[in-house]
């Protein structure tokens, strides 16, 4: 997690819940409430990294690319196993002989660089 600089909210501890594919974290935390109170918090902050969406539009065809993603959390309140979503993954450090593309991959005939709709920091 990045240092954060907002006055009205102090980090007084962190505890490592879980340290696996995600990263689960116990912030304990005082925060100045608007009526003048100081309230002590803790929260559970899942971690898996910095990730990114993009959205593959085909103009020729006028579509977009979605993908059908399987979604436990959602699966576990009762909704569907699967959603349809846009194309998202973790961006990930990869050894540097790794780096080079598969050989079994093709360049596409065209390739533009895609218009960014708006960022977040993290």
């Amino acid at each position: 997690m990045s240092m954060h600089h907002d006055p009205r909210v102090r980090i007084i501890g962190r505890r490592t819940l879980w340290d696996g594919f995600i990263h689960l974290e116990e912030v304990t935390l005082e925060q100045d409430m608007s009526n003048g109170v100081t309230a002590t918090l803790k929260r559970e902050v899942h971690d898996h990294g910095s990730a990114a969406t993009i959205l593959l539009v085909d103009t020729r065809r006028q579509s977009v690319v979605l993908v059908r993603q399987l979604r436990i959390p959602v699966l576990l309140q009762g909704g569907p196993a699967y959603m349809i979503e846009a194309v998202a993954g973790c961006w990930m450090t990869i050894p540097p002989k790794s780096r080079s593309p598969a050989r079994h991959w093709k360049k596409p005939a065209t390739m533009s660089r895609a218009p960014p709709i708006f960022s977040m920091p993290i």
